[in-house]
């Protein structure tokens, strides 16, 4: 009795969790086909109603195993989408996706989650050999489809999407990425494996110690882990999904993530132009300096600066200025003949406004206060 009722409650706790997690997901799918305020929702939507139906499959295993409309809403294959939403996704973060590509990554998965629906209404009851090999065909041919994705996806990400996107933006889309595909590329193994069991591909010999291995280490430690993985996946895509509603997006990104489309193309002449407007022409020394002189001076947009700056990780237009100005402040405080001004006057030849902010400049960069580097320099000049 208390075993029973234990049971019950284990499943009963588990069926709870597999439901609260579908209904999150179908839940921030609705929100994200409303909010619809940038062309990464909708596919990112359906991604996450994709995944949270799928939720439901083993909750109402007794209902969609028999009716084709349940099926195709709760039942199982719909996975096999994964792949071509994600890439949807990634790659309408900077363009409007034209119908020719839509059809093309849609046709693959179609075709497959066709066949599958067809072999459980008309064909599941012909022979049960052949219904456990066309499984492993099945599960071989899913193995196969989120392989390619996985390739073209991460190509797509790495070397495109990289390319328009500011750097935190990119490894959020990276986490992800890899978060996904974790689960997709082992789940048909396993799902391999245990058909492969089953089926007469093999022989006796060969498939008993199989089955031990399977039983002993594979189903624990590998399909047991993986399906537990997919409950933490369902918490990160949900999570995910709604750090990009238009409410919540600013406390983890800025508004703006996509780069100006020149940044790349034109990286090594702006970084060529910023050097020699900083280490030679030493316009740092201005203390009436911004970013908008800045890019004026250059001849280009503030927009390629900022995502120039980013890009390159110097940080801030104002913090790399003041680096500048530090770095300048040491060099003319080590020269001999410069040892005779005091420290203010050349702070102000360096470009610092103020004397308060000069001082707290250097203690942020340098981590002592000026006057500390310059006893440090007299002693060095001393000995």
């Amino acid at each position: 009795m208390i075993l029973a009722l234990s049971n019950f409650d284990m499943n009963s706790l588990v069926v709870g969790i597999k439901f609260l997690l579908g209904l999150q997901l179908v839940i921030i799918a609705i929100f994200l086909f409303f909010n619809k305020t940038k062309k990464t929702d909708t596919p990112l939507g359906l991604l996450c109603m994709l995944l949270g139906l799928w939720f439901f499959k083993r909750i109402f295993n007794g209902y969609w195993n028999e009716d084709l409309f349940l099926f195709i809403l709760i039942g199982p294959g719909k996975p096999i989408f994964i792949g071509s939403f994600l890439l949807f996704y990634f790659k309408s973060y900077y363009q409007n996706l034209k119908r020719p590509f839509i059809l093309k990554h849609i046709t693959i998965p179609f075709i497959y989650y066709l066949l599958i629906v067809l072999f459980r209404f008309f064909l599941i009851d012909i022979d049960p050999v052949f219904d456990l090999n066309l499984s492993f065909f099945f599960s071989l041919a899913a193995l196969a489809i989120f392989w390619y994705y996985f390739i073209i996806t991460r190509y797509e990400l790495n070397q495109t999407v990289k390319s328009h996107i500011i750097p935190r933006a990119h490894t959020k889309l990276s986490v992800l990425f890899f978060s996904v595909y974790f689960f997709l590329l082992q789940v048909p193994l396993w799902d391999i494996l245990r058909n492969l069991l089953q089926s007469n591909f093999i022989s006796t010999f060969y498939r008993s110690k199989l089955e031990f291995l399977y039983h002993s280490i594979f189903k624990a430690f590998g399909e047991n882990l993986a399906y537990g993985y997919l409950h933490i996946l369902a918490y990160v895509l949900f999570i995910y999904a709604l750090s990009e509603l238009r409410f919540f997006k600013n406390f983890f990104l800025p508004k703006d993530v996509l780069l100006h489309q020149n940044t790349f193309k034109d990286l090594k002449k702006i970084d060529n132009l910023f050097r020699n407007y900083f280490l030679l022409d030493k316009n740092f020394k201005n203390p009436q300096l911004t970013i908008e002189i800045c890019a004026k001076e250059l001849s280009i947009s503030k927009k390629e600066l900022i995502d120039y700056l980013k890009i390159t990780k110097k940080g801030t237009f104002k913090e790399l200025v003041n680096a500048h100005r530090v770095d300048e402040f040491k060099i003319l405080l080590k020269q001999e003949n410069d040892l005779r001004y005091d420290m203010v006057g050349l702070a102000k030849e360096c470009g610092f406004a103020s004397k308060s902010t000069f001082y707290r400049v250097f203690k942020d960069t340098e981590g002592i206060t000026p006057k500390e580097f310059k006893a440090l320099v007299f002693d060095k000049k001393r000995n």
